[in-house]
């Protein structure tokens, strides 16, 4: 299920077209965050009973609030941000607030919906997002992010 290393990320970063002020892009991850989403990765694929509930905002959403996952998030740790681990398989969840998503499996057909244009969720890369934008997911595909929120 993971996709092997992911050390093998450039600085590469481009302006996905479509917005207007409000700016969504798409990044690759850098050399911790390949790390931590590798780490993630396999905690997850080692520890299929994990505990999984849903999320306070969005029922079809799942977190995973596993104590497990603490320390596999310490290199990325800032007192400026909030880390969820979160899985879903509903099509239409409205993401609310700024940060990043980060896919934690290769999530083929899933993508980000801002008004008529679409962003691919791709593994070993991150999408900002700052402003509400909705979650496609194709074929009853579940996906499993990590989301870096602002404080």
């Amino acid at each position: 299920m993971c996709a092997g290393n992911l050390n093998l990320f450039s600085s590469r970063s481009f302006q996905m077209g479509g917005t207007s002020g409000e700016q969504i892009f798409e990044q690759d991850l850098d050399d911790t965050e390949g790390r931590v989403v590798q780490d993630l990765c396999n905690w997850l694929a080692d520890n299929p009973d994990a505990q999984w509930e849903p999320s306070p905002r969005n029922k079809s959403v799942e977190q995973c609030p596993q104590k497990g996952l603490r320390h596999l998030l310490k290199p990325l740790e800032s007192k400026h941000f909030k880390f969820y681990i979160f899985r879903t398989s509903h099509t239409g969840w409205k993401v609310h607030e700024e940060g990043k998503l980060i896919p934690i499996y290769p999530s083929e057909g899933c993508s980000i919906k801002d008004g008529d244009t679409s962003y691919p969720l791709r593994y070993g890369t991150k999408l900002h997002i700052s402003k509400q934008v909705t979650m496609e997911i194709a074929n009853g595909n579940t996906v499993y992010l990590l989301w870096i929120i602002k404080r």
